[in-house]
């Protein structure tokens, strides 16, 4: 059974967000569907590492690392912002899908964590009429205490990304990352999902920050099934610095530890079609580094792919 069609039939559980949501809804907020069952995944990179570049150069960077598309950072800093989101959006989408791209997500600040942000509103409005179909949010940092009073407040912060987006036919997405944030893994982030209808809002996996918490891809994965809507493209390793903390450092794909074709693997099989978000998040000395070092990237995880799929 592939990824769209267990959506389709999943038993949901929880805060009755599924209640009037209609079929073209349903539709509308499913991952990969305007590339049909089975598929290939879509590469895209994320954006926030092109900081200074118009939309324009932008295309052109993406393009040079063969990738397919973008995780738009809708940041200050960047073209697109909290704070012109309603107008710009729409107009830069138009521009990277002309150049042949697509943009099915964008990601907003780090802070954003609760739907009552005035910006929430139009920027979930522009991604519907943009067909945008993702909205990665912030994150939710553990308090120090009353774990489980803290995971009900996040439900109820997340249950009005889920309302807005039901509204505008855009699904929120939940960033796994490791530190002291709720939903670190998928274990913990399971303890919000399991409330919500895969269709209103969706899990967006990191093997990066899994791996830092020593989470198995293959169980990760499989827990979040229903919701997996997105994943995040980093490596990562733990190590022991001079003073004797422990430290951790993102790298190129393939240099950490990461175990890469277990990844793969699972999302070949389960016919997973939505995007794989490139984060470059590695050192780099120059743009021209961070644009060839993410094309290998690219090109390693399509190499797994292709012989997965070779194999049958």
């Amino acid at each position: 059974m592939n990824r769209r069609r267990f959506l389709q039939t999943s038993c949901i559980a929880g805060l009755g967000l599924a209640a009037g949501v209609t079929p073209a809804l349903a539709q509308a907020v499913t991952p990969g569907a305007k590339r049909g069952a089975g598929s290939r995944m879509d590469y895209i990179f994320f954006s926030k590492g092109l900081q200074g570049q118009s939309i324009e150069q932008m295309i052109e960077s993406v393009k040079r690392m063969g990738a397919e598309g973008f995780d738009l950072a809708v940041r200050p800093g960047y073209p697109v912002h909290p704070e012109n989101v309603a107008e710009a959006l729409v107009p830069a989408a138009e521009k990277i899908r002309a150049a042949g791209l697509s943009v099915p997500m964008v990601t907003t600040p780090t802070t954003l964590n609760k739907s009552s942000e005035p910006y929430v509103e139009p920027l979930f409005r522009a991604c519907g009429q943009a067909k945008v179909e993702l909205v990665k949010v912030g994150y939710w940092r553990f308090p120090g205490q009353d774990y489980w009073k803290a995971v009900d407040a996040m439900k109820r912060d997340v249950e009005g990304f889920a309302r807005v987006g039901a509204k505008y036919g855009v699904k929120p997405c939940l960033h796994t990352h490791s530190g002291t944030n709720l939903a670190q893994n998928a274990s913990s982030l399971m303890h919000v999902l399991n409330d919500f209808d895969p269709k209103q809002v969706g899990a967006y996996l990191d093997p990066g920050h899994l791996n830092l918490c020593g989470e198995p891809l293959a169980m990760a994965f499989d827990m979040t099934a229903p919701w997996l809507s997105a994943v995040a493209i980093k490596d990562s390793i733990k190590y022991k610095s001079d003073a004797g903390s422990v430290r951790s450092r993102f790298l190129p794909v393939s240099e950490g530890t990461v175990e890469w074709g277990e990844m793969m693997k699972w999302l070949v099989a389960h016919d997973f079609d939505g995007p794989l978000s490139f984060h470059s998040e590695f050192e780099s000395d120059s743009m021209e580094y961070l644009i060839g070092q993410t094309a290998k990237d690219v090109a390693y995880l399509r190499k797994i792919e292709s012989d997965l799929r070779a194999k049958g």
